[in-house]
């Protein structure tokens, strides 16, 4: 019984045990020895085994223990075996031994022959053969354990040998009333039901006539709604049974609210597409009670090259490294993983994912993608701050480094390189969760963790959302619990790069330079993790005396704030054939060159900037425009939702389709020949009006004072 794979658990005085997996293939199998088994005595093996026969040799066992003198088959003396597919028998070895603590190898051969009534043993030299009768893939010998002292029916009873699970079920509600007769459904006929999750929906169940509905019109109903829900079941039982199988099967019968409070419904709301120019800028009016992402679709019907939105209220820029070739529709929305990400759509309906390091986000100011080698300063911002953004194209945070308020007049640089991985030996392939370092590479369809020397540590198995192909080649810390395997096996929930980070700063006037190194550390990844370098600046051990760190999410990029949001588009100077100059043009590819935007731009670029900026060309031609429009879920004010049921009492008012709520312009109601005296008369107004108006009620309000006229 492999008790590892098993998860055991009592219910009161009941022992328990449960399949870690599920459906058909999951399965619990007996297979205990007995203390008495002697497999292992007379052949030195260990059971299960199968020796199959070759087209032209008998199946043998040829066994690896020595049996010269005497053997002892006091206690183990029992094999069980099956010969040639047959049924499985219990020998016992020792049944005509004189002494069976003092048996000898022929008294051995006898008694096997003699149970089998066969020849099938034999010896050869001091050790113990057997040889099926037969030649070819039907000459077969199993060697099982022999399980006479079974302790199965004194723990858990009569239970089967082999007990297999199920394949998930769908989720089923069986009524427990018989419908054999029919059902009055003159005062409830509506049925509230949601399945798998869904929305809840009104169904009215009742028949053409509501007070004898039957269960196959119920069942109609239900099936208009929901395709092959209902059913007719046992003894006349309405059955509810979803389409769905497994954890997320659920059929849900809600009763009837009349009056929601619905906390501020979502509504997608789309702004109207502009078109737009390089340098052009626009709002975007977020109506919602909360902030909201947006997600924005950028369509280039003659190309664009690298274009660029700037939320300039967020102050923050995304621009695609990338030509949208003509009528191609680039789409920018969130991502749990990376912050952005960015989907190109031709024309004709092909999409094609745009890679990370494709994607430049980040505030505006000083930016660098890592590793970077060469050292990299910090610049003032516009509050006078020095200020350095290191973006991870792999990672959800753009880090923000900040120097201390006391170093504000001494220039710091930073200089980031890959790391050197701490290499430590493989864990024990226990299942539990660990973290190793190492350079990930590939060897034909496997994934492997190597050391500095490329030799292989552990294997790797992608889990769910992680992407190993981006960090090919690169020194990463992967975690995840480890299997048992050749190498182990770790299957890995989180792969992060590492880097080496080293600060430094330059006091003035020859004074010492001091510096910070902070090696094999994650950035951009979650900021709380040991080996983050937001955490080994602001809170380690040897916290940063240079600089502060700061996480941003990417996905800041697409903040649109309560009210007012200004943006503003850009694009690099691409030129385009009937509209070049000779010998001036510059085409798509190797860079950007973009025209400056005051508060914007960048003159000084670091390396490995990508983007050059420049001064406009007043005599330059115009560019093509471009088309972008943003999409957001807005989030209105609370709300009241009156919800009408099909079977509303006729005292709340007529239906919509069927009541006749007033009369037409052209029929008012029409009393004739009224008069307003006498009062006895029988036409008399007030008499008639109340009569007959279905409108309006009269009374007499008294007499008119003198010198007026009745009216």
């Amino acid at each position: 019984l492999a008790l590892d794979e098993i998860v055991a658990s009592h219910d009161g005085r009941y022992l328990r045990l449960t399949s870690p997996s599920r459906g058909t293939g999951s399965r619990i199998v007996f297979e205990v020895p007995d203390a008495a088994d002697a497999t292992a005595a007379l052949f030195g093996i260990t059971p299960p085994r199968t020796y199959q026969g070759t087209d032209a040799t008998p199946a043998r066992i040829i066994g690896q223990a020595d049996l010269s003198g005497s053997i002892d088959l006091g206690n183990r003396r029992c094999l069980h075996l099956a010969l040639d597919g047959g049924t499985m028998l219990d020998v016992d070895c020792a049944a005509t031994a004189a002494d069976p603590q003092h048996a000898d190898l022929d008294e051995i051969i006898t008694a096997v022959n003699a149970a089998l009534s066969s020849g099938i043993a034999s010896r050869d030299g001091n050790r113990l053969v057997l040889t099926s009768g037969k030649v070819g893939t039907a000459s077969r010998i199993t060697v099982t354990h022999y399980i006479a002292g079974d302790a199965r029916a004194l723990l858990l009873g009569q239970v089967a040998d082999t007990t297999e699970g199920a394949d998930p079920q769908p989720a089923r509600i069986t009524g427990e009333i018989p419908l054999l007769s029919p059902v009055d459904l003159t005062a409830r006929r509506v049925l509230r039901l949601s399945v798998d999750d869904g929305l809840p929906t009104d169904i009215d169940v009742s028949g053409a006539v509501p007070v004898m509905t039957f269960l196959p019109d119920i069942v109609d109903a239900i099936n208009a709604q929901f395709p092959g829900v209902a059913a007719i079941g046992e003894d006349n039982k309405l059955q509810l049974t979803s389409n769905t199988a497994g954890e997320h099967s659920r059929l849900v019968v809600s009763p009837l609210r009349y009056l929601e409070v619905v906390e501020y419904p979502p509504e997608v709301t789309k702004a109207p597409p502009q078109s737009l120019h390089h340098g052009a800028s626009w709002l975007i009016h977020n109506s919602g009670v909360s902030d909201a992402h947006g997600e924005v679709l950028l369509n280039a019907p003659q190309g664009v090259v690298w274009p660029a939105l700037v939320n300039i209220t967020q102050g923050w820029q995304i621009r695609l490294l990338t030509v949208i070739q003509r009528g191609e529709t680039a789409k920018i929305s969130r991502d749990k993983s990376r912050g952005l990400r960015a989907i190109i759509q031709s024309p004709r309906g092909e999409t094609r994912p745009l890679p990370a390091a494709d994607i430049q986000t980040g505030p505006l100011g000083a930016q660098i993608t890592v590793p970077q080698p060469q050292p990299s300063r910090l610049c003032r911002n516009g509050d006078g701050q020095q200020v350095l953004h290191l973006v991870n194209p792999l990672a959800f945070y753009v880090i923000k480094l900040r120097a201390r308020s006391e170093l504000s007049g001494h220039p710091i640089t930073v200089a980031i390189t890959e790391s050197v991985p701490d290499v430590a030996g493989p864990p024990a392939p226990d299942g539990g969760i660990v973290v190793l370092q190492g350079r990930l590479r590939q060897d034909g369809e496997d994934w492997l963790l190597a050391d500095v020397d490329d030799n292989p540590i552990i294997k790797l198995r992608p889990g769910p959302a992680v992407r190993l192909a981006e960090f090919l080649q690169r020194a990463v810390s992967v975690t995840g619990p480890v299997y048992p395997d050749a190498p182990p096996l770790m299957e890995v929930q989180q792969i992060a790069q590492l880097f080496d980070v080293s600060v430094r700063v330059s006091p003035s006037l020859g004074s010492v330079v001091t510096e910070e190194h902070y090696p094999g550390v994650t950035i951009g990844v979650d900021p709380q993790r040991d080996d983050a370098l937001v955490r080994r600046i602001n809170a380690g051990p040897q916290s940063s005396m240079l600089i502060k760190a700061e996480p941003l999410a990417k996905d800041t990029g697409l903040k649109l704030l309560r009210g007012q949001n200004r943006w503003r588009y850009q694009d690099c100077h691409g030129d385009r054939f009937d509209a070049a100059h000779f010998d001036e043009a510059h085409f798509a590819g190797g860079g950007c060159r973009d025209r400056a935007i005051f508060d914007v731009s960048r003159f000084t670029p670091l390396p490995p900037e990508r983007v050059k900026t420049v001064l406009a060309d007043a005599e330059s031609p115009p560019q093509p425009s471009s088309q972008a429009t943003f999409t957001w879920t807005r989030h209105k004010p609370g709300a009241l939702e009156v919800n009408l049921p099909a079977d509303l009492p006729a005292r709340f008012g007529g239906r919509f389709d069927q009541a006749r709520f007033g009369q037409t312009p052209g029929n008012p109601e029409l009393h004739e020949k009224a008069v307003t005296e006498p009062p006895d008369d029988e036409r008399f107004l007030v008499t008639l009006l109340n009569a007959n108006s279905t409108l309006v009620e009269a009374t007499v309000a008294g007499f008119v004072p003198q010198g007026w006229l009745a009216v």
